[in-house]
């Protein structure tokens, strides 16, 4: 391999990673926040959803099929997550958040308009392939900005949002 090619790919793969030693302290700041945010957004998501989500089926008499989506879609996360990695490496973590923020929206309103189980299940699947990616890369980007030493604080940060949603979320559903 030439040195011209190496340089090349050198300068490719350093655009996918985020360098932390560009950053300022008020870009990483607001990049942690953001993150935290989303991280509690989507555990709100994901509590609503898990609340709401028999009520929906029962609606449509599906309820006795209900154990079938979750299953699959927890087999989904385990095969997705390494892709998710190579993916971000390949392209960006960027724009891998994006895809992965798109699938779900897009997963979320096939569930919201599904006039059948069939429906229902397919937005699921699709929510649940875009919430893997925005999980996976959430952690990826962690590791990107944070010293090894403060990572745990930073995850743990993130975690801590899915302790209080566990009320909020029950809050919205049932407010008596």
């Amino acid at each position: 391999m030439d040195t011209d090619q190496k340089n090349l790919e050198e300068e490719s793969w350093s655009g996918r990673a985020l360098d932390r030693s560009k950053w300022t302290r008020k870009q990483f700041t607001v990049l942690m926040v953001c993150v935290i945010l989303a991280s509690y957004l989507f555990s709100v998501n994901y509590n609503l959803n898990f609340m709401v989500v028999n009520t929906s089926l029962n609606e449509l008499n599906s309820a006795s099929l209900a154990a079938i989506a979750p299953t699959i879609s927890s087999i989904l996360t385990i095969v997705l997550v390494p892709f998710y990695a190579k993916f971000s490496d390949v392209i960006g973590r960027a724009e891998v958040i994006t895809i992965a923020l798109l699938l779900q929206v897009v997963g979320y309103i096939v569930q919201t308009t599904a006039h059948n189980f069939e429906q229902m299940t397919i937005g699921g699947f699709v929510a649940s392939i875009g919430s893997t990616g925005y999980s996976c890369l959430q952690s990826i980007v962690i590791a990107d900005v944070t010293p090894l030493k403060h990572r745990g604080t930073f995850i743990a940060l993130m975690d801590l949002s899915s302790l209080i949603n566990i009320w909020v979320g029950q809050a919205c559903v049932c407010p008596y």
